[in-house]
């Protein structure tokens, strides 16, 4: 079928209604100008879909020539302090060396403190958390020397990967020694993304360990892969580029693995549940790779492959199709590109000989593109049928439908679904159970509708348009299609010569996804926060829903994919540990701490969360999988959305609900979404930034006070005619990044602390209405409020704040937040420009928090208040 009109083309309603919205220090969080500094990578090289894992020398080898390279850079001298002068990587017998017990081992060095207190050797054959040597090149937190100087070199990837390797095979052991560790365990070939974590991010918490997934998230980017060796990641920033986002490898190796019961105190999984006693999980016990050091008396020859696609335009036609409206595109055409983006497109095997194997690195794209197809602009029709219910666009994006039978819930309720609600007596830690999906995805959710073409093929752009809303109603117009370069797949391993005794084979699922605004902030740690880290009584109600990361979700992959997934293998996110005898001892968590963002799916959003990394389908009897193709199309349609409706999503990701106006209804029915995790003054584009003029993060500039006929009011972006493909080169995340876990949760609650003070409070509305209920009038209330400015306190002269202390007779001590807050009473269109509104103020108020004190002024009056912390 051509992109033409067919008007004998069949039309008729989808049976089903429209889809619910668901949708230069190295400690903490680095500064853009760590990110900057001591950058020893370089831009990735080409990529492919096959290759091996085999080292081309033997192992000791290796390792020999990477002690022999970091030797002089501080490296010897630090490890024989460590040691009490036991290990001496530059040793002639450097494998004696390596295996002597080590009597004294100093853990007050600095990155040593969450060393395991059961490793007492430079290796310790089978567990690198236990091998001096590994540990001390593997953690971020190791980049002093002796004497307290920096390190001058850190090791490479593929580096690390060969002192791993030599853990593994120094001593190793035959399949009838790994039958006999795990008795009657099946056994299978699996493939694992891998991350050498720090003891508080490791699945036991106890020391620094590595954490093993059958999940791993890659993401992409608009500029080259940078490894920064200092960090042991690869960079989600560019100190001298703030629009950049370097593209971010995963990480993924073959492993013999044995399926075992749920054992948090042995291997886990992460934040095991009651319900997982019931599961079984594959645990990775022993690494492969090729040749004769291995697995004792096996040759081995070991080889990845992998695969990923990108269907969300094919889907979405194909759903049209089948539905009964034209879009102007079938089969043959929608199973080609654009319509679908396949392999290495999307992401392949990293050549790069620093990197080492294993490392599955997309490629460079912009973060959005419009689509072209055999030469020219690729466009669909958006059909009078679709448009005529009005529940199938949401805000200004078309809102795809559900294909039957499957009913979906109205805009913005899902969080009173009744099965979400915990109903235990008495209550479970927390408002809800394990959230239940509620619809699934067979095709994207969200899809720009504003772009349109007309009938001699000029670009109409609707965003400055008065009539836009009505012309999306009435629909009949061809629309612009956009791409990203997200997408899901797989990597499979090949090893022939353990085809009989091993014959089980399991891919990891990949996915590519779409940048983090905060990688150093990951969910995991929020939901931690969040049940037990929050003050108890603000803790009901501070979300809508709970935060939960991905890794507590328990789904099958993307059973549509050519890798064999099963509907019915429901731990692919789970992480886990290597297998132990017992639960592990601390050994002391360390006084500073470098992050990384994470490649794993604690670091990930759960699919009720934002965050962008997947989506989820179900089959025609309702069992659910994971899918990247149920994502907003392109993937910014979902960012303005969800990061918009900051309570209901419970996400590690830009809380964005006081940009836009404080009403934000969807047709007739008003949704007031509280700021959550307020975002700076600066982040929103409010303010500049010194030196580097204004730096949003979704490139808006946010609300401004103005004056209109002598009347204060608040000027603010229409969140209707604001469209992110505009502003998708200006995007950034160069603000956002400095933000780590703990400032992230301290700004949760801060903001939780001021409408504590203003009196809005859970329990009023707990303790008169059923659950569901109580929250909706809960965020109502904080809904009414919304917040203007929302600044650090950097010392300089604030005659508020002096006021403030003056007359309440308090102090403030340590970093703390000043908010600006109003209640909105009405708003208005500005005729001269679409793209803004403008919002009445009925009410102010002024807070300050810091160290558990809160000032506030209300009608003029300060009061002091010591909220719950």
């Amino acid at each position: 079928m051509t992109n033409q009109r067919l008007e004998s083309w069949s039309r008729r309603r989808f049976l089903s209604r429209a889809g619910a919205l668901v949708a230069a220090s190295a400690l903490g969080a680095p500064t853009f100008a760590a990110l900057g500094s001591g950058v020893t990578g370089r831009p990735a090289a080409t990529v492919l879909t096959n290759h091996q894992v085999s080292p081309t020398v033997p192992l000791l080898e290796r390792v020999s020539a990477v002690c022999t390279r970091l030797a002089d850079a501080g490296w010897r001298d630090l490890l024989l302090a460590v040691s009490d002068g036991q290990l001496d990587i530059g040793a002639a017998n450097l494998a004696a060396a390596l295996a002597q017990p080590l009597p004294a081992i100093d853990r007050t060095y600095p990155g040593f403190e969450d060393f395991a207190t059961a490793g007492n050797r430079g290796i310790e054959p089978g567990d690198p958390a236990c091998s001096l040597l590994y540990h001390a090149l593997a953690s971020p937190n190791v980049f002093l020397a002796a004497d307290g100087t920096a390190l001058g070199d850190f090791p490479t990837p593929a580096e690390l990967e060969a002192v791993e390797n030599y853990v593994y095979g120094v001593d190793a052991p035959s399949l009838a020694d790994i039958r006999a560790r795990f008795p009657g365990a099946p056994l299978a070939v699996v493939v694992f993304a891998l991350e050498y974590r720090l003891g508080q991010e490791s699945v036991h918490g106890q020391h620094a360990d590595f954490c093993f997934a059958r999940t791993g998230h890659a993401r992409l980017g608009n500029a080259e892969a940078f490894y920064d060796a200092r960090r042991r990641e690869f960079l989600p920033g560019d100190a001298e580029h703030p629009f950049a986002f370097p593209v971010q490898p995963a990480r993924y190796a073959p492993f013999i693995a044995a399926r075992m019961p749920a054992n948090p105190d042995t291997f886990g999984p992460l934040r095991a549940t009651e319900d997982d006693q019931q599961r079984w999980f594959w645990a990775p016990v022993h690494k492969l790779f090729s040749g004769p050091e291995c697995l004792a008396g096996l040759d081995l020859e070991v080889s990845l492959a992998t695969g990923h696609l990108n269907e969300k335009l094919r889907r979405f036609h194909n759903q049209m199709n089948n539905a009964g409206f034209y879009t102007g595109w079938e089969e043959p055409d929608i199973s080609r590109f654009p319509f679908v983006i396949r392999d290495e497109e999307l992401a392949a095997f990293s050549t790069d000989p620093t990197h080492g194997q294993g490392w599955v690195l997309p490629p460079t794209h912009p973060l959005v593109e419009p689509a072209e197809y055999n030469g020219q602009p690729l466009t669909y029709f958006y059909p009078e049928e679709l448009a005529a219910n009005p529940s199938t666009t949401y805000y200004s994006s078309l809102q795809l439908l559900e294909t039957p039978p499957f009913a979906p819930l109205g805009p913005g309720r899902t969080q009173s679904l009744l099965e979400n609600i915990a109903i235990a007596d008495p209550p479970v830690p927390g408002y809800f159970t394990t959230i239940n999906p509620d619809i699934g995805r067979s095709s994207p959710e969200y899809l720009n509708v504003r772009q349109k073409i007309d009938a001699d093929g000029n670009e109409i752009n609707l965003n400055d348009h008065p009539e836009m809303l009505d012309t999306i109603a009435d629909g009949g117009y061809w629309a612009r299609h956009f791409v990203d370069y997200a997408g899901d797949g797989w990597v499979s391993v090949r090893c022939p010569e353990l085809d009989h005794e091993i014959p089980e084979r399991y891919p990891a699922f990949s996915t590519v996804c779409p940048p983090s605004f905060y990688p150093y902030a990951h969910q995991r740690g929020l939901t931690e926060w969040a049940e037990s880290g929050a003050p108890e009584e603000l803790r009901t109600g501070i979300w809508a829903i709970p935060p939960r990361p991905l890794s507590d979700r328990r789904l099958a992959a993307n059973i549509h994919l050519p890798a064999d997934f099963s509907i019915d293998d429901d731990t692919v996110t789970a992480v886990v540990s290597l297998p132990r005898a017992a639960a592990p001892e601390a050994s002391g968590t360390p006084a500073t701490q470098v992050r990384r963002h994470l490649t794993l799916p604690d670091g990930a959003a759960g699919l009720f969360d934002p965050g962008w990394e997947i989506s989820q389908d179900r089959t025609a009897d309702n069992h659910f999988f994971l899918a990247s193709y149920g994502l907003g199309t392109p993937f910014i349609e979902d960012a303005k959305l969800c990061a918009t409706l900051s309570t209901f999503w419970p996400g590690v990701s830009p809380d964005s609900a006081r940009e836009f106006q404080p009403d934000k209804r969807d047709a007739d029915e008003p949704q007031t979404w509280p700021t959550i995790a307020p975002m700076t003054d600066e982040e929103l584009g409010i303010v500049e930034v010194n030196e580097q003029g204004y730096l949003p993060w979704d490139g808006v500039l946010g609300p401004q006070l103005v004056t209109v006929d002598g009347e204060q009011m608040v000027d603010y972006p229409d969140l209707y005619h604001t469209d992110y493909l505009e502003t998708a080169d200006h995007i950034t995340s160069s603000l956002t990044a400095l933000v780590d876990l703990d400032e992230y949760t301290t700004r949760v609650l801060a903001m939780a602390q001021v409408y504590w003070a203003l009196g809005i409070r859970y329990e009023d509305f707990g303790d008169q209405f059923e659950i569901a209920e109580a929250l909706d009038r809960f965020q109502a209330a904080k809904g009414e409020w919304n917040v203007l400015s929302f600044r650090r306190l950097d010392g300089e002269a604030d005659s508020d704040l002096a006021e403030a202390l003056s007359v309440t007779g308090e102090s403030l001590s340590g970093d703390g937040y000043r908010f600006h807050l109003f209640r909105w009473n009405g708003e208005q269109s500005k005729p001269e420009n679409i793209r803004r509104i403008l919002v009445g103020i009925e009410e102010e108020a002024l807070a300050y928090t810091s160290a558990g004190t809160l000032l506030l002024r209300r009608d003029d009056t300060w009061e002091a208040f010591q909220p719950p912390s």
